[in-house]
């Protein structure tokens, strides 16, 4: 459905009997499968796949109001799931709007999204609200953006259930951070902005018919400062299974950090003393334990916007606990490292193959008079 221009338009599933109040269906009611856009050669008539799908559940633009509670809605390979985007030109003007909500005693609509674009999308002032509903992600979706330096969100998620069933999901685009401390996981040094604020992690579901998808991230941070001010545990699993996630956990399982600058405080230590089914629970690709790791980005113009970097009384320790091949201390993918702290590998259970810092892709290594590895 599509509604523009100051709009309104209700389309609230019914009580329907002997229910005494409206219930949101198990299976989708509204089911949408949108297509890839292509290009058509001239010449040879072939179809290219251009990247981009179109296709959405529900669009609110120029003012319009759409409420949808208790709808259950599905949509595969579209580009979005719900869009609200932009107001109205008169004047008061008014944003538009699209109310999938519920409340603590009567549960909100259903979103299923599976596609490569965002599940819930907002632009220009449109709002959308699933408070007390849930957001079902497959595929490579992103759940939502949500800037963190705004001082209202656009997209309301109060007790919101996020269930997230793909490898490849990233629950929420955060925009405006610029630096990261894993004590107490918070944004841009404000020890009472958690991650927590903006991804409701301890609502998140990723278990579904006896799999469960390890893979998926809170969030993508790219060009930003990670402070490591807390010792990390890369064997700590405290977050799984809908329980509150430990600072170990939340960084060393669902961040990605990309053309970004990791500092390990001095006094801290990052420890990934692992065996073979913990390397592969961390991430499917690895086949050894690795300390720290970065690379740049399709934003990085040089190599000075990608480090890891580490303080004199610091430590980065790795042992592999079973056999195998031995880890690898730091890795850095175009950028520096620089060392002024303690690196050890294979320490404790020695496997051939260690590497202290693997560095690759012209980056720059400082092993400073300080530091050993």
């Amino acid at each position: 459905m599509q509604l523009e221009k100051k709009t309104s338009v209700n389309i609230d599933m019914p009580t329907i009997a002997p229910a005494t109040t409206p219930v949101t269906p198990a299976n989708p009611n509204i089911t949408i499968t949108g297509t890839e856009i292509v290009t058509i050669d001239p010449t040879t008539k072939a179809a290219t796949g251009t990247g981009n799908y179109t296709g959405f559940g529900l669009y609110a633009g120029k003012g319009a109001q759409i409420s949808a509670k208790n709808n259950n809605i599905k949509v595969v390979n579209g580009g979005t799931a719900i869009a609200s985007v932009g107001k109205s030109g008169s004047t008061p003007s008014v944003n538009s709007r699209i109310d999938l909500s519920g409340t603590a005693t009567n549960a909100g609509g259903t979103v299923e999204y599976d596609g490569k674009g965002y599940a819930l999308f907002s632009s220009e002032g449109g709002e959308i609200d699933l408070s007390y509903g849930t957001l079902t992600l497959r595929g490579s979706s992103t759940g939502y953006s949500r800037d963190v330096t705004a001082a209202t969100q656009p997209i309301t998620l109060t007790d919101t259930k996020i269930n997230v069933f793909s490898n490849d999901v990233i629950v929420a685009n955060l925009t405006g951070v610029t630096k990261f401390n894993t004590n107490g996981s918070y944004i841009n040094g404000n020890a009472a902005n958690t991650i927590g604020t903006y991804i409701p992690i301890t609502k998140i579901t990723n278990t579904e018919g006896g799999t469960t998808y390890n893979g998926y991230k809170y969030t993508v941070f790219d060009d930003i400062d990670v402070n490591v001010d807390s010792n990390i545990d890369k064997a700590d699993t405290t977050g799984s299974g809908g329980t509150t996630p430990s600072d170990s956990y939340i960084f060393t399982r669902r961040l990605q950090l990309q053309n970004s600058r990791i500092n390990v405080i001095s006094g801290n230590t990052v420890k990934a003393h692992l065996n073979t089914t913990e390397i592969n629970d961390i991430n499917s690709k690895l086949t050894v334990p690795v300390g720290l790791d970065v690379s740049a980005s399709g934003n990085s113009k040089n190599n000075t916007t990608t480090a890891i970097n580490v303080q004199n009384g610091a430590t980065i320790t790795v042992d592999r606990t079973d056999s195998g091949n031995g880890g690898v201390g730091a890795y850095v993918n175009y950028g520096k490292v620089h060392n002024e702290g303690k690196i050890e590998v294979e320490k404790t259970t020695p496997n051939d193959h260690a590497v202290g810092i693997y560095a690759t892709n012209g980056t720059e290594v400082n092993n400073d008079t300080t530091g050993t590895s």
